[in-house]
């Protein structure tokens, strides 16, 4: 019988799917609680082992692809910005 370890490490698996894995892999291994990162470039994927309780999946996605926050940012910009846009895109077509 195996006994067991006083501290059980509790992984979670992260599957990305990446254009270029190898290069994005390496900010994802920088982070604080990430155990290990698995780039498979043939599928577009970056596999990655953490800790939960140490880093969230969110931060890994925000280390990994900064251009989502960006995107984020901006389809937030544009529904806050719709009802502006809906009365403007009439005035606009009754010009043209």
């Amino acid at each position: 019988m195996l006994a067991q370890s006083s501290q059980v490490r509790r992984n979670a698996v992260l599957v990305l799917g990446l254009a270029d894995p190898t290069e994005r892999g390496h900010a994802a291994l920088a982070l604080h609680g990430v155990a290990a990162v698995t780039a498979d470039p043939g599928r577009g994927q970056l596999l990655v082992r953490y800790d939960p309780r140490e880093v969230g999946a969110d931060c890994i996605r925000r280390a990994v692809r900064p251009e989502l926050e960006f995107e984020a940012s901006a389809t937030r910009l544009l529904l806050t910005a719709w009802p502006t846009l809906a009365k403007a895109i009439p005035v606009a077509a009754s010009l043209l």
